[in-house]
């Protein structure tokens, strides 16, 4: 018993130690969030919580990860799924640089490949366009190839209520 304690006193000092020099996973999501991104009076862009977004041409809308990790700089995939064919369009990083991407499921979803410094933030942002799809949708991060958070969402006219699937 006493062989025991010992051993788990010196497994306890260990994950202390390796947490100390910051050896814990490559990424380990603390919190999220996902909605709407809007420009407020003070000028700023806030992200309003939500998980559907209006459809209305030129809104943004987007998720935040923030996360602890050893990794730098974080590399990741975001994968976007819609309910339909888009209308895909990827710009620059913020370094000038064009952000590498492909289509996939016959235009239906896209695939970004990101690269951010260990910040210990993940930020991604879209921008209805017209003709992008009402319905269901979903936006995945993989870093290092493992999914590490799934934000599911709803994309509705600007007229019809939050709840109007439940009536139906």
């Amino acid at each position: 018993m006493k062989l025991i304690k010992i051993l788990l006193a010196l497994i306890a000092l260990q994950l202390l130690i390796s947490c100390s020099k910051g050896e814990y996973p490559p990424i380990q999501v603390m919190h999220t969030y996902f909605g709407t991104i809007d420009k407020g009076e003070d000028g700023k862009y806030h992200l309003n919580n939500t998980d559907v977004i209006p459809y209305k041409p030129g809104q943004k809308y987007g998720w935040r990860i923030l996360y602890r990790g050893n990794q730098d700089p974080v590399n990741y995939e975001e994968v976007v799924v819609l309910s339909d064919k888009g209308e895909w369009g990827v710009g620059k990083d913020k370094s000038g640089k064009q952000i590498e991407y492909k289509e996939i499921l016959d235009g239906k979803g896209i695939v970004v490949k990101r690269s951010s410094p260990n910040d210990s933030v993940l930020f991604g942002m879209w921008t209805m366009a017209k003709g992008d799809p009402k319905g269901k949708a979903k936006i995945m991060i993989f870093v290092n190839k493992k999914k590490v958070h799934e934000f599911d969402f709803e994309i509705k006219p600007v007229d019809e209520p939050a709840n109007a699937q439940d009536k139906k």
